[in-house]
């Protein structure tokens, strides 16, 4: 990299499971048992890492060796929602030494059990709807809301060259939602995909149909799909989803 130069966004997915994740505990299905037999084939609660310019953001801290990972910290975290797999890295985290670290979230009068009543070094910071959060050195990210069981945004990273969108957990979008998108012309976007097409009525999440119409509607560079549950695999690993070449289905690690 060139003197001068701000090294651009990169997002790392850190786990793209379901709630559950693969292997589901007490499953015996094939996905399950390869997923045991195969560590490159587990998902562990969906979360990412965005780097820029040398600094590290965490979306959702639903791992439990976020201290291991990151042990000199982050600058920030930003939260989809208050669900306990999406936040539950932060439960011990909060009673670290270090400096004051901004989370911000959507605005939940409930949250998760104590983090309100006992944030520790966590400065918990709600914002309304479509409100940009400058991150600094010319990286901004949006606020987007999404349709899910209790409130959840989206987050639309933007830097000097690229845009990218990580939206999970929801089942479908809200139009503002979704002309934000399709306005931002998204170099990626990263989309909850629980269920499998098949199945019968998922409600909070979409299934795999409905995850890639979202995606060609958004006319996104690419889609990423990701919160894939152990039915979900399956469906994909036996050939039952018709997913364009322009959108993949993510691993833990994966690198945009």
């Amino acid at each position: 990299m060139r003197d001068g130069m701000i090294a651009p966004m990169q997002l790392t997915l850190l786990g793209t499971g379901a709630a559950g994740g693969i292997p589901l505990w007490g499953c015996t299905c094939a996905a399950c048992c390869s997923a045991r037999d195969e560590p490159a084939r587990r998902r562990r609660p969906a979360s990412a890492a965005l780097t820029h310019a040398g600094r590290t953001f965490l979306i959702d801290a639903g791992l439990g060796d976020l201290e291991q990972r990151y042990p000199d910290g982050v600058n920030a975290f930003l939260l989809t929602h208050f669900h306990a797999d999406h936040v539950q890295g932060l439960f011990h985290l909060r009673w670290g030494p270090g400096v004051p670290v901004p989370v911000w979230c959507p605005a939940d009068s409930e949250g998760c059990a104590d983090l309100f009543k006992h944030p520790g070094c966590l400065r918990f910071q709600p914002q309304a709807p479509f409100t940009v959060v400058d991150l600094g050195e010319g990286l901004t990210a949006t606020a987007l809301p999404l349709a899910h069981s209790k409130p959840t945004f989206g987050w639309l990273f933007a830097d000097n060259e690229r845009r990218i969108a990580y939206c999970t957990d929801t089942r479908g979008f809200p139009p503002a939602t979704a002309q934000a998108l399709r306005d931002a012309a998204c170099t990626a976007i990263v989309l909850d995909s629980t269920y499998a097409s098949d199945h019968p009525a998922p409600t909070g999440h979409n299934h795999v149909a409905l995850a890639v119409d979202l995606l060609v509607a958004s006319a996104t560079t690419r889609g990423v799909l990701t919160h894939i549950g152990h039915e979900c695999q399956r469906a994909i690993d036996e050939r039952r989803e018709n997913i364009p070449d322009h959108i993949v289905v993510a691993n833990d690690g994966l690198v945009i």
